[in-house]
């Protein structure tokens, strides 16, 4: 889900995204027997500018307020979900590349 870790969050976003991602969770978890989550953030996110009004450019600031979101998220889940203490990672990738420095097969 796009902007999950930040729609995990009910205090920074809509409550819509929020109840989507944890009625999606709930239903991985209770029929599919999901064991763990994995959480992939990236900065120069337009989310958190759009959201968290964290200026273009200021990746120091957004590192932690993504961190802040993604430590809420964690607490949230396994405060939900039990069953998925110690399974649920979150990672935070760099600015993403320009297209012209990708190689491309």
């Amino acid at each position: 889900m796009a902007g999950a870790s930040h729609a995990g969050n009910s205090a920074s976003h809509c409550g819509v995204w929020h109840r989507t991602l944890f009625d999606h969770l709930g239903f991985a978890v209770d029929e599919a027997k999901v064991a763990g989550v994995v959480t992939i953030d990236h900065l120069d996110c337009k989310a958190f500018h759009l959201y968290e009004g964290i200026p273009v450019g200021d990746l120091e600031l957004e590192r932690v307020r993504h961190v802040d979101i993604a430590t809420e998220l964690v607490r949230e889940i396994v405060e939900r979900f039990p069953a998925l203490t110690g399974n649920v990672k979150v990672l935070l990738l760099p600015k993403e590349a320009k297209p012209d420095t990708i190689a491309e097969r």
